[in-house]
């Protein structure tokens, strides 16, 4: 069981920093270097994409906080 619980939490501390590296990515690369996977590429445009930042720490907090707080209910149902 805690094996399984040590793995949740990998997994979602792995695709939050995913989800920040990619805010970082946008902060500081300019539009037309934008790597091919990540979407808000622009050819010849040198604007930076802090929409699509911001929108990325967002849902790194959301997955932080949805992993907590998901952990939290399922140790509680088990005391009960």
């Amino acid at each position: 069981m805690e094996r399984r619980g040590a793995l949740r939490i990998a997994g979602v501390v792995a695709l939050a920093a995913l989800l920040a590296a990619a805010g970082v990515v946008y902060l500081v690369t300019e539009c037309r270097n934008i790597p091919a996977p990540l979407p808000g590429r622009q050819a010849g445009s040198s604007d930076h994409r802090t929409g699509f930042a911001i929108a990325s720490f967002l849902l790194a907090a959301v997955v932080l906080a949805a992993g907590s707080f998901g952990g939290r209910l399922r140790s509680r149902a088990r005391i009960r």
